[in-house]
């Protein structure tokens, strides 16, 4: 019969239709940017990917902090949460992706040369944990705020 074939011909298209617009990067071909909890030591740590909207809200919120000085802050990080890593996030003034590490207090550009916004008000940083609420399953949530609040 030839309707079973045309039926199998049909839900390809549409799935592959479908598919097509879940792609792994941007639609303007940028790579997804990626937000991982530096939290965990030897399992994987909670990370979600951004929708446009909070990557311009963090790019905003970046470029509110004014000028970054040249460096990094000193790594002093130990066990429990070392705060938010944001993987392949396209800053105005950057010719391409970078990574940043957002800690209380601090923007850090890893990626590069590396470059410190002092962030006093903590606004990157609540930010990403209000994001955090969004994104993340109970159990990643928790395992955040204990590593914040200690």
């Amino acid at each position: 019969m030839p309707t079973r074939p045309v039926t199998r011909s049909v839900g390809l298209a549409v799935l592959a239709f479908l598919f097509a617009g879940c792609s792994a990067t941007h639609g303007d071909g940028r790579p997804p940017t990626t937000v991982e909890v530096d939290v965990f030591s030897g399992r994987e740590n909670p990370r979600w990917t951004m929708t446009d909207p909070e990557i311009d809200e963090l790019v905003e919120a970046i470029q509110r902090l004014g000028e970054p000085s040249a460096g990094a802050l000193p790594d002093d990080a130990g066990l429990g949460f070392r705060g938010f890593l944001v993987h392949d996030v396209v800053l105005t003034d950057a010719a391409g992706p970078v990574e940043l590490t957002v800690v209380d207090g601090a923007v850090i550009r890893t990626s590069g040369e590396p470059e410190t916004w002092s962030d006093p008000g903590s606004s990157v940083h609540s930010l990403l944990l209000d994001d955090a609420r969004d994104h993340l399953d109970a159990a990643g949530l928790r395992a955040v705020e204990e590593g914040i609040a200690r």
